[in-house]
C-alpha cells in the first residue's frame, strides 16, 4: 500500500471507531447491520493484502508490522475518544494534543512510533479523571499493544517477493467496496438521525470527509542520516525557512511537523561535524510527507 492508501484506511479505522461508539444507536437501523459488515470485511481484506508483502521464519515483516498497526489503531482510538470528550468539556488544547491520525505512530520509525504511543497513552493517563470515556481498562488495552510491538520491532527479518494476485493487486476493488458501504451506511444515518441526533451525523460526516480526503493533516516527517554510514543523527538542527521554527532531531534523527502549508519548502539542516544542506521539498496537501536528508562530513 502506498501511503495515500493508508490514509484512506486511517479514515477506515474512524468509521469503525464510530460504528463502535453508536452500536446502541446504530443497532435500531434494520439496514444497517448488512453494510457494516460488508464495510469490515472489505476493510480486513484490505488490511491483510497490505500485510502479505513479506515472510520468514520467525516474526515476519507482516507479523511486525501487524503488531505496529494494532498498537497505532489502540492508541488512536481511545485518543479519539478523549479528544471528544475533551471537546465537549471546552478542554481545546487537550483536545488538540489528542487530535492525531494512525499514520502519525504508523509511518515514524520504530522507536518514535513507541514513544509517540506512549505519549498520548500517558496524556490519556493524565487526564483520566476527567475524560470520562476513557477507563483503566483501556489503558491496559494500550499497554498491552505497545508492549507487544516492542517486544517485536528490532526482531531480525528475511523478506520474500510474494504474489501480486495475494497482496496488492486486490486492493482497487475492495477500497471501493468499503467506500460503497461507507456511503451507503452515511445515508442511512443521516435518514434515521438527521432530526433527532445531527451531532450524530456530523461526526459521521466528519470520517466519510476523511475517506474522500485521505489524511486530514498535512504533516512533514524528516529523516536526518549520516551520508556516508546512513546512520540516523540525533540533535540535528533543522530550520524551516517558511516561518524559521527551529526543531532537533530525536534519538532515530526524525523530526515530525504535524501541521505544514503545502507547496515548495526549503529546510536548512546542520549537525556538528557535518556539511550544512539546504534541502528542498514538495509537499502534498493532505498527506503526510515523509524526506530523508543526507548529511556528509565537513570537508
Amino acid at each position: 500500500m502506498n501511503n495515500r492508501e493508508r490514509a484512506k484506511l486511517d479514515s477506515y479505522h474512524r468509521t469503525q471507531a464510530f460504528n463502535s461508539k453508536h452500536a446502541t444507536e446504530l443497532s435500531t437501523i434494520s439496514e444497517y447491520a448488512d453494510e457494516q459488515t460488508a464495510f469490515n470485511a472489505a476493510v480486513g481484506i484490505i488490511e491483510a493484502s497490505g500485510l502479505v508483502q513479506a515472510a520468514a521464519a520467525g516474526n515476519s515483516n507482516g507479523t511486525i508490522e501487524a503488531a505496529k498497526s494494532g498498537m497505532a489503531k489502540a492508541v488512536i482510538k481511545y485518543a479519539m475518544r478523549g479528544e471528544v470528550k475533551a471537546k465537549q468539556l471546552g478542554n481545546t488544547a487537550l483536545a488538540e494534543a489528542l487530535d492525531e491520525p494512525e499514520s502519525f505512530i504508523l509511518f515514524a520509525p520504530k522507536t518514535l512510533a513507541i514513544d509517540r504511543a506512549i505519549n498520548l497513552r500517558n496524556l490519556l493517563d493524565e487526564n483520566l479523571a476527567t475524560l470520562a470515556n476513557i477507563s483503566a481498562e483501556n489503558l491496559q488495552e494500550i499497554d498491552e499493544k505497545i508492549n507487544a510491538y516492542n517486544n517485536i520491532k528490532d526482531t531480525p527479518v528475511i523478506e520474500i517477493q510474494t504474489k501480486k494476485a495475494t497482496g496488492t493487486d486486490r486492493l482497487h476493488e475492495q477500497f471501493k467496496k468499503a467506500d460503497n458501504a461507507a456511503d451507503n451506511m452515511y445515508s442511512l444515518v443521516h435518514s434515521y438521525f438527521g432530526e433527532t441526533n445531527p451531532a450524530m451525523v456530523e461526526e459521521l460526516k466528519l470520517a466519510m470527509q476523511i475517506i474522500d480526503t485521505g489524511i486530514h493533516h498535512t504533516s512533514v516527517d524528516l529523516l536526518v542520516e549520516a551520508l556516508d554510514t546512513n546512520a540516523p543523527i540525533a540533535g540535528a538542527t533543522v530550520v524551516d525557512n517558511n516561518n524559521d521554527k527551529t526543531y532537533t532531531t530525536g534519538e532515530e534523527g526524525n523530526v515530525h511537523i504535524a501541521n505544514h502549508r503545502s507547496g515548495h519548502y526549503t529546510f536548512t539542516i546542520s549537525a556538528s561535524g557535518k556539511q550544512t544542506v539546504v534541502f528542498a521539498a514538495d509537499i502534498q496537501r493532505g498527506s503526510a510527507n515523509a524526506f530523508v536528508v543526507k548529511l556528509g562530513g565537513v570537508v
